[in-house]
C-alpha cells in the first residue's frame, strides 16, 4: 500500500486485512488475494462509469448517498427498493457511517 502511495491507520489496514481474510486464519492465501485483485481488477474498468453513476444519485451534493437518494435511483432503473435486510447489510458494512464514495468502492471490493 505504502509503495501505492496509500497512507492508511493501523485501524484501516485491520479493516482491509479483516476483510480480505475470509477464512479467518489470520493470513491472507493466495485465493484471498487473487480474490481482492480481480474485484479490483473489475471496478476499476468500470470506475468512471461507477463514477458517472454516483455523482448524479447524490441529489443534496453531501457527498453521500442516503438509503432514500439510492431508492430513486433503483426506481429510475424500474428495480425494487433495498429490503430491510439489504440496508442493515449496508448499514453494517459502513459501520452505521453514510455511505461516500470510497465506502461504496470499500463495499464493492472487499464485500
Amino acid at each position: 500500500m505504502h509503495q501505492a502511495g496509500k497512507v492508511l491507520s493501523e485501524g484501516e489496514l485491520t479493516y482491509l486485512f479483516k476483510c480480505m481474510d475470509k477464512d479467518g486464519s489470520g493470513a491472507l492465501n493466495f485465493e484471498e488475494f487473487g480474490e481482492l485483485m480481480l474485484r479490483h481488477q473489475r471496478l476499476m474498468s468500470r470506475y468512471t462509469e461507477f463514477v458517472t453513476y454516483f455523482l448524479p444519485i447524490d441529489v443534496d451534493a453531501d457527498d453521500a448517498i442516503s438509503m432514500k437518494e439510492m431508492n430513486t435511483a433503483l426506481a429510475s432503473l424500474r428495480e425494487p427498493p433495498l429490503s430491510e435486510d439489504e440496508i442493515t447489510f449496508l448499514q453494517e458494512q459502513t459501520g452505521g457511517q453514510p455511505l461516500t464514495w470510497n465506502r461504496f468502492i470499500e463495499v464493492l471490493l472487499l464485500t
